[in-house]
């Protein structure tokens, strides 16, 4: 069918759906009798179903903008029904109660003996829209389940378990998908699905977002009924919530929160709604989340002035500066120079822990943007402004007293700019009701996974030591080092994600690399990722690997699921959301960080192990390869001792031919 036809077929019936829904409005405000509106709203229901398949169809003929607008207008088609059909069931309610009891009762009989037969054999004809895990649409999908299955008296509840799973898909099937299904798990199914996607404040946040992220219409009649029509349609969603913005069911905590959260770090963000949903009694407002991040911003600032380490010396005293030209420099014993010495480590100590001093980012100075982005002249009045050696861009001295022993000698600045992401997610470690957010990294070229010395102090754990040979890039003999190891359990933030906990042994270094600087993700730009629960920020950042997992528990944490394009973002799919990794942009990289660990045993343990085998004889028969215990009992079996010395038979090959007799030749 030509989509010409499609598009005219759809549109009929997009308009009588419209005049059905205005009738359907108008019996519930005449007050009209229970059975007149509901006979109407299954009609509405069994039309819907119908343009529905229409529908599927023109968005299969059609492509590119007039595609996403046949959408837009199906969508806010089906936001009107769901509005219309549950404004007629509480009409319905309200009616019903009204009522004697003897006529509710004899209605209802005589309603229930009609339609019950006729619902048991449409039932497996209807289609219902199939709920993939979007927040938004999951009250229209609860209605419509509610009302076609989960409200029917006739089936048991292994029964309405059975439909459940045909109607979700991807993050909501993955859900529900290995619970079995029985009568004692079919509650446990809904409500999973109702805490997880149906949290009223979290559509309410939605909604609030996709108004203010809501595209700009252009100068045209469809953009702008368009842009109108989807602001009304989230609006009223907000209404049936019992959030309509015009009254003062919605106060402006809940509007601003959402649109103002996103002005804070994704850390931040994670931990609040952790907060929220764990801790009882809590509201949830604007000044309830501005409390928590001051509380948050003193804790860092209390860590970080702890962490620092040693006395700071302020750059501005002058007590402390560098003896500049106008000034005689006291002559200094060896002991006078110790101290020295000592003083500036404490000063270079100082100013690695702080932030940089250009724009007060968590960077040094050779990585800020706004420096590097600037001309030499400024570049020059801002050492000078922030007090920094004109060589090695340190604080505490000046470019006479730098000891840095290069100069630069390339007559342009090369920017480096990684344009790779890297196999990073946000992760929960959990451990004898201790919970942390720790920022991770997969990496399959590490045998052992790793974790940081101050994630596994502050969760409390413990475990053995083990004396383990690092071997790492550029070093092939590695270096011994005594690690603990220890066990703990890792889990998504998302709360949309599965909850399952993966079991994690990883060795605790004090530092597992430097800092990472992650390239930007526009996920608009990569059509095939849109909509993607991805398990870490998008945005341009330097962070703290506080996990690095390595080959022992890669695979278990990477599924089959891969979403790539050519020469673009690869997607894989895992119990922490999507990871994302790959090329982010069309331009070479210039900074490469690569990081693999390979795991050895040390010689001694080695040793110490063998000896004690050969030692006590505890080596087991299977230990020894067949073809060796055959060499061996020939080996024993032509020993033979002349009293002089040993003769053994020479270890012939079995299956050779054997050689002539050439004793006569010699």
């Amino acid at each position: 069918m030509k989509a010409e036809n499609l598009v005219s077929k759809a549109e009929v019936r997009r308009a009588k759906l419209y005049r059905m829904i205005d009738r359907l409005t108008q019996l519930c405000e005449d007050a009209s009798h229970p059975d007149d509106i509901r006979e109407l709203l299954d009609d509405v229901m069994a039309f819907h179903d119908k343009a529905l398949q229409v529908q599927l169809q023109l968005e299969e003929a059609l492509t590119g903008e007039e595609r996403d607008q046949e959408a837009t207008q199906w969508e806010a088609l089906t936001e009107r029904i769901q509005m219309a059909r549950r404004e007629a069931r509480a009409r319905i309610r309200q009616m019903e109660g009204s009522l004697s009891d003897c006529s509710a009762r004899s209605n209802d009989l005589d309603h229930r003996s009609n339609s019950k037969p006729r619902v048991k054999e449409r039932l497996p004809e209807l289609k219902m829209p199939v709920f993939a895990g979007k927040v938004l649409e999951f009250p229209a999908f609860w209605d419509r389940f509610q009302g076609c299955v989960h409200n029917r008296t006739d089936l048991d509840d292994a029964s309405k378990f059975s439909y459940l799973p045909s109607s979700l898909s991807g993050e909501a099937l993955a859900a529900v998908e290995r619970i079995p299904s029985s009568d004692a798990n079919y509650s446990h199914a809904m409500e999973l699905l109702q805490v997880r996607f149906g949290r009223t404040e979290a559509i309410v946040q939605e909604h609030v977002m996709a108004i203010w992220n809501a595209k700009p219409c252009t100068d045209s009649g469809d953009s702008i009924h368009a842009l109108v029509d989807e602001i009304n349609r989230h609006l009223r969603c907000l209404t049936a919530l019992g959030k309509n913005p015009s009254t003062s069911e919605m106060t402006a905590n809940e509007a601003f929160l959402p649109f103002l959260a996103e002005k804070f770090p994704e850390e931040i963000r994670l931990a609040w709604d952790i907060h929220v949903q764990s801790v009882s009694g809590v509201k949830g407002d604007l000044p309830e989340f501005l409390d928590f991040a001051q509380v948050r911003a003193a804790a860092k600032r209390a860590v970080a002035a702890s962490s620092g380490g040693g006395r700071l010396i302020k750059q501005d005293d002058p007590k402390q500066q560098e003896p500049g030209p106008g000034r005689r420099e006291r002559h200094r014993t060896p002991q006078t120079g110790k101290r020295a010495a000592k003083g500036a480590t404490t000063v270079l100590h100082a100013a690695v822990n702080s932030s940089c001093p250009v724009c007060k980012g968590d960077h040094d100075v050779a990585s800020c943007e706004e420096f590097l982005q600037a001309d030499a002249h400024t570049r020059s009045r801002m050492a000078a402004r922030s007090k920094l050696c004109f060589r090695c861009l340190q604080s505490g001295h000046r470019a006479k007293a730098c000891k840095a022993g290069w100069k630069c000698t390339d007559q342009t600045l090369e920017t480096p700019k990684s344009r790779s992401c890297m196999l990073t997610a946000n992760g929960r470690v959990q451990q004898d009701g201790q919970c942390a957010l720790v920022q991770c990294f997969l990496d399959p070229g590490s045998q052992s996974s790793f974790v940081r010395k101050e994630v596994a102090d502050a969760l409390g754990l413990a475990g053995p030591y083990e004396v383990i040979r690092l071997v790492t890039v550029d070093n092939d003999g590695g270096t011994e080092r005594r690690m603990r190891r220890v066990e703990f359990h890792l889990g998504a933030v998302d709360p949309s994600q599965p909850r399952t906990r993966y079991p994690i042994h990883a060795l605790v270094l004090p530092k597992i690399c430097r800092k990472i600087r992650q390239a930007p993700v526009k996920l608009s730009e990569w059509p095939y990722l849109s909509n993607l629960p991805v398990a870490d920020q998008c945005e341009e950042r330097t962070f703290t690997i506080d996990e690095l997992i390595g080959l022992d528990h890669y695979f278990s944490l990477v599924g089959g699921d891969v979403r790539r394009s050519r020469g673009g973002l690869v997607a894989i799919r895992s119990p922490l959301g999507w990871i994302l990794c790959g090329q982010t942009s069309r331009r070479p990289t210039i900074a490469v960080t690569t990081l693999l660990t390979r795991v050895k045993e040390s010689a001694d343990q080695i040793l110490r192990r063998f000896w004690e085998l050969e030692a006590i004889g505890i080596a087991t028969d299977n230990q020894t390869a067949p073809p060796d215990e055959e060499a061996l009992q020939r080996f024993e079996e032509g020993l033979s001792f002349d009293g002089e010395r040993y003769e053994v038979h020479l270890p012939w090959l079995p299956s050779r031919p054997s050689l002539l007799n050439n004793v006569e030749v010699c």
